[in-house]
């Protein structure tokens, strides 16, 4: 579960730069299981369904195309890289402290649930 469309979009940025920080590749589009050819180059992909965080990056094809360059351009802050690396490996909710804090308070965890208990009739 991700809070909002800043988490998201970080989310792709951590996605689409991660073969730069592994050396794999010069530039996120040389990747050739990435979304970036199609999200910033606008190449057809059937896999690919735009998300509406996408679609909002602007109000054209060619806008968001521009802006989804122009955001990739920027690498993440280690401050991001921490919050999704941290949140990754265990599937966890990726916001702030408030959203994760709601989150914890509204699901139960299954250490603090009641044990079953089995009598014989």
């Amino acid at each position: 579960m991700i809070q909002s469309d800043e988490y998201l979009l970080n989310c792709y940025r951590y996605i689409e730069q991660n073969p730069l920080r592994a050396g794999m590749v010069q530039s996120p589009g040389q990747y050739l299981w990435s979304s970036y050819r199609h999200n910033a180059l606008g190449e057809d992909d059937d896999l690919i369904t735009e998300h509406a965080s996408y679609t909002q990056l602007g109000t054209s094809k060619i806008a968001r195309l521009n802006a989804y360059r122009d955001m990739l351009a920027e690498s993440l802050d280690d401050d991001w890289l921490e919050r999704i690396r941290k949140a990754h490996p265990g599937n966890r909710a990726l916001g702030d402290s408030l959203f994760l804090a709601q989150l914890n308070g509204g699901i139960p965890k299954a250490d603090h649930s009641p044990a079953l208990s089995f009598g014989l009739v």
